[in-house]
């Protein structure tokens, strides 16, 4: 019998050795439940990498996240996030992610292929990245 993943991470084994995460398919919410609950198991962990894209569901905007991962506080260095368009649910994603990484030195960012041709988007989507407030002061953003 197949049980649903959010019965199963209670269970699931703490990685301590895990420095480097990539997630590979569709875009992923940085706000969903599992997907904290998952990272709460590497707690060491420096890089997180969300190759297809990320958005949030959040209703509210203080973009807070509860629980925040154990890696945010301490260990997590590096963020990549490809195929950003700069806009719908992705920018509050962004700023989940920016005001939680409290010691992250380093915002890796890709634009999709089709944003990335259009000028004016891209520069403006660049600017509002820029506006967010971090929580590490040493955080900065790389573009690719």
């Amino acid at each position: 019998v197949l049980k649903p993943v959010e019965e199963l991470l209670p269970h699931a084994s703490v990685f301590s050795n895990l420095m480097h995460l990539e997630f590979n398919g569709d875009p992923l919410g940085v706000d969903s439940v599992t997907l904290l609950k998952l990272l709460e198991n590497f707690p060491y962990l420096e890089t997180l990498a969300f190759l297809e894209g990320i958005y949030s569901n959040c209703e509210n905007d203080d973009g807070i996240l509860d629980p925040v991962p154990p890696c945010f506080l301490s260990h997590l260095k590096c963020i990549k996030v490809c195929n950003y368009i700069g806009s719908g649910k992705q920018p509050s994603a962004m700023k989940i992610l920016l005001k939680n990484a409290v010691v992250l030195d380093k915002m890796v960012l890709s634009y999709s292929n089709r944003f990335a041709q259009d000028c004016l988007k891209r520069r403006k989507a660049t600017e509002q990245l820029l506006e967010i407030p971090k929580g590490s002061k040493n955080c900065e953003f790389v573009f690719e």
